[in-house]
């Protein structure tokens, strides 16, 4: 799945980057990417907080300059795209120890990301009018995590997700310099990026030997147990007690707010616990059955799908949008 979250200000996004991002790294330290990281001299390198730091305080970490031409107190710094596995892919990975699955979830971010790079945009200013300028290039860190925040007991689960912090800038060939990045077109059209990155994630799994079963908005490696997936989905079950306490079950945007304001501190992880071994307790080896999981669905062909979604998206509307 995909979250989107903005930072406010270049403070909020380094204590991000203290809080967050640095944290719970499993392949060392984050790695700068995008096509803009070389034209500042980050391609390939380790994230590290000055570079950070300099980029979300809207100078160049190669120079120490101004990077965007705005500078006020109400730039936007940056975006973080945070992309999570399927609660079965990170049992898989994490838990059943297929490291295999890493590199399959890594490279289906990154080619959705490049999917996300290469509508990015910028405004450009010229002769008192202001047009778009379709740049196609973006700076964003990398940064791979295995868990969940701490629940309401203390402990954690297991989760692949990986944050790609996008700065907030793109180089202008119009103007030969950076300017701040115009993102909303990708935000508005979330969804489509989503899906590029189930679709890849569920092509390289089966690649990999795993069978896919389709769910509503998302699918699940067949065979791993329906409970197992239960008992590591603890987080999805307090919000939606919340959410009937509150009395906003069922309003989709409402619970998803809830789920972000009302989540714990990292720093309420209960300490002394041995994460992987406490996992590995939980998870039931019984329900297993990756060899023949008993689908629950028939599978369908490519062209059938293209089909169903061409008669639900035209069975009330003339005119849909392409994405």
């Amino acid at each position: 799945m995909l979250t989107i979250y903005s930072s406010s200000n270049a403070d909020s996004a380094i204590g991000y980057y203290l809080a967050e991002l640095s944290r719970s790294r499993y392949y060392g330290a984050g790695l700068w990417l995008g096509k803009d990281a070389a034209r500042l001299g980050l391609e390939g390198k380790a994230v590290e907080k000055k570079a950070f730091a300099l980029l979300c305080k809207n100078k160049r970490p190669d120079t120490g300059e101004k990077l965007n031409p705005r500078n006020d107190v109400t730039r936007r710094p940056g975006t973080d795209f945070t992309w999570s596995c399927p609660k079965s892919v990170s049992l898989a990975a994490i838990v059943l120890n297929d490291k295999r699955i890493f590199e399959a979830f890594r490279e289906s971010v990154r080619e959705a990301m490049s999917y996300i790079e290469m509508e990015a945009h910028v405004r450009v200013r010229g002769g008192g009018l202001v047009d778009v300028e379709k740049t196609s290039s973006l700076l964003w860190s990398e940064h791979l995590h295995i868990e969940t925040r701490p629940h309401d007991d203390g402990l954690t689960s297991p989760q692949l997700h990986v944050h790609c912090y996008v700065q907030n800038t793109s180089f202008s060939k119009a103007e030969n310099r950076f300017k701040a990045a115009e993102l909303f077109p990708v935000v508005r059209d979330a969804n489509f990026y989503q899906n590029i990155f189930l679709s890849r994630l569920a092509e390289a799994l089966k690649k990999l030997g795993y069978e896919i079963e389709n769910k509503p908005f998302s699918f699940e490696i067949a065979g791993i147990g329906d409970e197992n997936i239960k008992r590591f989905s603890k987080r999805t079950q307090e919000i939606e007690a919340l959410s009937r306490r509150l009395g906003v079950f069922g309003n989709p945007a409402a619970v998803a707010k809830l789920g972000a304001i009302s989540r714990n501190s990292k720093k309420a992880v209960l300490e002394g616990v041995d994460k992987e071994a406490e996992w590995k307790e939980r998870f039931d080896c019984d329900e297993l059955n990756l060899e023949n999981p008993q689908r629950k669905q028939p599978a369908i062909t490519a062209s059938e799908a293209v089909n169903l979604a061409f008669e639900n998206q035209f069975e009330r509307r003339s005119v849909v949008g392409l994405r």
